[in-house]
């Protein structure tokens, strides 16, 4: 995975990759930003093996293409699919001149973001399986939203993608995520693991909350040292939930381990845990349901037998 749409927008390296990989079956995604009459590639992405022409296209005149800003319009934030590789080369002639005879452009999406109702860019997707009966429109909302919100000038931290105390993946991350792979024609196996920072509404009362935050960051950390800050997410006040899409069973069920040892060292938050092994992303929720029913057990048990506040 190269730089560009992952570490300027904050969208999971390993959930990108899968989109594009696994999911579209895509050579490329690029970000092309609008300005005026004029398109250009400002980040992209290429699966190996595919050559990188973002540099040639950084003043594409949307005057030339048949398909102009007025076809863009109708979009009113649909995506546009095109099938034909010569009437993509007719209706993009200066893109189309950048690739080299090795490249064969044989089909394309484009999905457009706006910013108060004016269209400012494009995220497009070149050579996807064109066989796949997908909604391209969820699909590309994994990448539209993430760079639209940042094209237009707002803070991440602002809206629901990343919680600011801990600096974790929030619920809307976490949200779209389930409903990807509810709606994914392809399926993965998950790792699920539902946690709950034990006795935080007491330390609140009692030592303050500046003490609480430095308790749920002390918690965020020690769940991602285990299990990789880009499948953890902030789903609450004191509720963790990772979605590790990426391990094999023996690798996870390794990491779980590996956090239920870390929680028995001096001074570590007290955290309940229930870890669930899901075959078949489809059934993620139902997974996700599982593991929430084994920690909340975790956590009446905790507090019949003690009580601390960390």
């Amino acid at each position: 995975m190269s730089k560009g749409l992952c570490e300027l927008y904050g969208l999971p390296a390993a959930e990108l990759k899968q989109l594009l990989d696994q999911d579209l079956e895509a050579d490329r995604v690029t970000l092309m930003e609008i300005h005026g009459d004029v398109a250009r590639s400002t980040h992209s992405w290429q699966r190996p093996g595919v050559a990188e022409f973002s540099a040639k296209q950084q003043a594409i005149s949307l005057a030339k293409a048949t398909v102009g800003l007025s076809k863009l319009d109708l979009f009113n934030e649909d995506s546009l699919f095109l099938t034909d590789p010569q009437a993509i080369a007719a209706s993009f002639p200066q893109i189309v001149a950048c690739y080299g005879d090795d490249y064969q452009l044989n089909n394309g999406l484009l999905a457009p973001f706006y910013e108060r109702g004016e269209l400012r860019g494009l995220v497009a997707v070149e050579n996807l399986n064109p066989a796949l009966n997908l909604d391209f429109n969820d699909l590309i909302e994994l990448t539209a939203d993430f760079v639209g919100a940042k094209v237009a000038g707002k803070n991440l931290e602002e809206q629901r993608d990343t919680d600011v105390l801990t600096k974790l993946n929030d619920r809307h991350p976490y949200l779209a995520k389930l409903n990807f792979y509810q709606k994914s024609q392809t399926s993965r196996t998950v790792g699920v693991a539902f946690m709950d920072l034990n006795g935080l509404k007491k330390a609140n009362d009692e030592l303050g909350h500046d003490a609480g935050d430095k308790i749920l960051i002390a918690a965020g950390n020690l769940i991602s040292q285990a299990f990789g800050r880009d499948y953890v997410y902030r789903v609450g006040g004191d509720e963790f939930v990772v979605l590790d899409d990426q391990s094999s069973r023996t690798e996870f069920e390794s990491h779980c381990a590996a956090f239920e040892k870390a929680l028995t060292q001096p001074a570590s938050p007290s955290i309940s845990i229930g870890a669930e092994w899901c075959p078949d992303s489809h059934y993620l929720r139902e997974a996700v349901e599982r593991a929430d029913r084994k920690m909340r057990r975790q956590e009446n048990d905790f507090y019949k037998s003690h009580k601390r506040y960390r």
